[in-house]
């Protein structure tokens, strides 16, 4: 063999090596593909979320009377802390204030203080659910209708694509006994879906809540009393933090129907209320990844829709 045909020979071996070296790095037409595996962030077992805002409440309906504010600024925020346990166990706990700058002096909402904690488990990464509960106190301008509450129930969430859905149930009474024209003895569900758009980074939620329950209990027998509360939020994340928390903005709606029913007819009133704030998380790179690895359950505004019941008596 001359040298032409050596130089043929060991060129030729030296690429078909190479090429069934590429060739068995390359997945076949059969190869099952390789799943994926999460493993926990160390250190990212506790969660957080804290918010500040502003807004502005407008009111009406036949049963607001003259001496009763049909507007009012108000200010508020809260915090969320939580933890993740073994065997994807969770708790958390959320406190919410606000203040309303009423200056009607009968039966206006003045601002509440609430306490909520969520504790459950976390089931495949889609499922959460577990129990709520907790205890809140209502103001209003007049003194003796503000009133010291509790509620507890179960809740629900189920994470799928770009959705959180959630369910939430239960009951809220008042301790006072001079409980007379808030909602009390009162049974209500709540229901609430948030969509992800914009990488995670925006999101869009809506919610609906029904209480059903009574209020003048200084009577011969309370009065029926039905509640409606929706609202619409759209929050954007703005900014990222090196230790990896998000800064987000949101402006949101918050509409309370209150349907009393008195024997002899009905009396009616309903708030409507715009609010601006700002928000700060822990739990991932995107809006979407903090609600779905951290304090993604909310607290109704329970003591709003306690007191706001005042003014439809």
């Amino acid at each position: 063999m001359n040298s032409n045909l050596k130089r043929l020979a060991v060129t030729s071996f030296a690429a078909l090596t190479a090429g069934s070296a590429f060739a068995a790095d390359m997945p076949g037409p059969y190869d099952p593909p390789q799943p994926v595996v999460y493993e926990p962030v160390p250190g990212k077992q506790m969660f957080y979320e804290l918010d500040v805002y502003g807004g502005w409440t407008w009111r009406g309906g036949d049963a607001l009377g003259i001496a009763e504010d049909d507007s009012y600024g108000l200010i508020g925020g809260g915090g969320k802390v939580g933890w993740f346990a073994p065997n994807d166990y969770y708790v958390q706990f959320d406190v919410d204030a606000e203040s309303a700058f009423a200056d009607a002096s009968d039966d206006t909402y003045a601002g509440s203080i609430q306490g909520i904690a969520h504790v459950g488990r976390d089931f495949n990464g889609m499922t959460r659910a577990g129990v709520f509960g907790g205890i809140g106190r209502g103001y209003n301008d007049v003194s003796p209708d503000s009133a010291t509450y509790w509620v507890a129930g179960p809740e629900i969430q189920y994470r799928t694509g770009n959705w959180i859905l959630t369910g939430q149930a239960g009951y809220l009474d008042v301790f006072d006994e001079t409980r007379d024209e808030v909602l009390g003895d009162a049974f209500f569900a709540r229901a609430a879906a948030a969509h992800f758009f914009n990488g995670g980074r925006t999101k869009l939620q809506g919610e609906i809540l029904g209480a059903w329950g009574e209020q003048d209990f200084d009577g011969a027998s309370p009065d029926d009393l039905d509640v409606v509360a929706f609202g619409a939020e759209l929050e954007h994340q703005l900014k990222t933090f090196e230790s990896g928390n998000l800064m987000s903005g949101f402006v949101g709606y918050r509409a309370m129907i209150y349907d009393e029913d008195f024997g002899g007819g009905s009396d009616k009133i309903d708030d409507h209320t715009v609010m601006v704030g700002l928000r700060i998380r822990s739990g991932g790179a995107t809006l979407q990844e903090a609600l779905s690895n951290g304090t993604s359950f909310d607290s109704p505004a329970f003591g709003a829709i306690t007191q706001g019941a005042t003014a439809v008596d």
